[in-house]
């Protein structure tokens, strides 16, 4: 999906809506630039590094065009979504020639795919809770008010200073229940059936559940994904579908053996990962497993891929203990399989 005209000036240093002058680009996509920004006239009565905000701009559709219908329900997305805590504070929107401004909230500690030292934070079993918490509460919100992203991903969750979600980016945001529009979205975190117009349509709340799940998958990887995209001809996901209808493996142990997930949490990602939408799980689903306590957030961690554990060939040779036999000779026993397996276990953590 692109606007009318993705190239856009560089506005660095222009004060625009005669209050917000744009200090630095922040961040930039096909069709828009987002600039952090200051209020000149807040500036000179507060310090001004208590009130950021940050101004997406993108090139203003012509009236009567499809962008121009997709600039507006991104507007409407906002001013219905943005009193939601989680949701990125959408303050008002203006135009200025040919251009088109957001004005929003400026996020200090970046988006998901960093934590708040600019580094990813892989395996944190309390950091995935909370957070998949948040995302699975908002997104169950937005759905209820009748809103769909269709472009959830690590980069478009930010976070405050508190630590709290902030969900951005509306360009690629519908009500439509059932959409026969392809190409909106990134292919990484779109299901299979969003992906093949041959299809016909798709369901785009389906779309938001398995971004979650990608999005998921990220976070206790390190920021991998599975495949570049859900769709046969990546071999990724490929290899992922074969292993799935295989009578000799699953996904299960695809994603065990790829990755080193944990089986009951491989159980549930390819229960999201499901090529059938209705077979997915439910947000009821979704927050049952990742309940405290009662769910299996707790177990759903492999320390490491199995491959990256030391190799057996060296495990100790001798025993860790000896007994004398009834003919009064001293007899060595040999370590037990699980015996050799805690040795690797606790040669990994060194």
């Amino acid at each position: 999906m692109s606007y009318a005209d993705p190239n856009l000036p560089d506005l660095t240093g222009h004060i625009v809506d005669g209050s917000q002058k744009l200090l630095r680009i922040v961040a930039t996509s096909a069709h828009s630039v987002v600039y952090e920004s200051e209020d000149v006239h807040e500036s000179r009565k507060i310090n001004k590094y208590m009130r950021k905000y940050a101004v997406k701009c993108v090139r203003y559709a012509l009236p009567g065009s499809p962008d121009a219908e997709r600039q507006a329900t991104e507007l409407r997305a906002h001013e219905a979504l943005s009193s939601r805590f989680s949701i990125v504070t959408f303050h008002r929107s203006f135009i200025e020639g040919d251009l088109l401004f957001f004005l929003l909230d400026y996020q200090l500690n970046g988006h998901l795919r960093d934590d708040p030292n600019g580094e990813q934070v892989p395996n944190d079993l309390p950091f995935v809770k909370g957070i998949m918490h948040q995302l699975l509460g908002v997104v169950e919100y937005m759905h209820q008010e009748g809103w769909f992203h269709r472009d959830l991903k690590l980069e478009h969750v930010l976070r405050d200073f508190t630590g709290q979600l902030k969900i951005i980016d509306f360009a690629s945001a519908t009500q439509q229940v059932r959409c026969a529009e392809f190409g909106f979205g990134t292919p990484a975190y779109m299901p299979p059936e969003a992906l093949d117009p041959s299809k016909g349509d798709y369901s785009p709340a389906a779309c938001d559940k398995w971004a979650l799940a990608i999005i998921f998958f990220g976070l206790i990887t390190g920021g991998k994904r599975p495949w570049a995209r859900a769709h046969h001809d990546d071999p990724d996901y490929a290899a992922f579908c074969k292993a799935t209808r295989s009578r000799f493996t699953s996904g299960e142990k695809y994603l065990l053996k790829t990755f080193g997930i944990r089986r009951e949490t491989a159980v549930f990602l390819c229960s999201c990962f499901n090529s059938n939408e209705s077979l997915r799980p439910t947000f009821d689903d979704a927050f049952d497993f990742f309940r405290p306590k009662t769910g299996c957030l707790y177990r759903f961690l492999n320390p490491m891929p199995i491959s990256d554990l030391p190799s057996l060939k060296d495990a100790p040779s001798t025993p860790s203990r000896e007994r004398r036999g009834s003919d009064g000779d001293v007899q060595t026993t040999k370590p037990s399989g699980l015996a050799v397996i805690m040795w690797k276990l606790r040669r990994a953590s060194v």
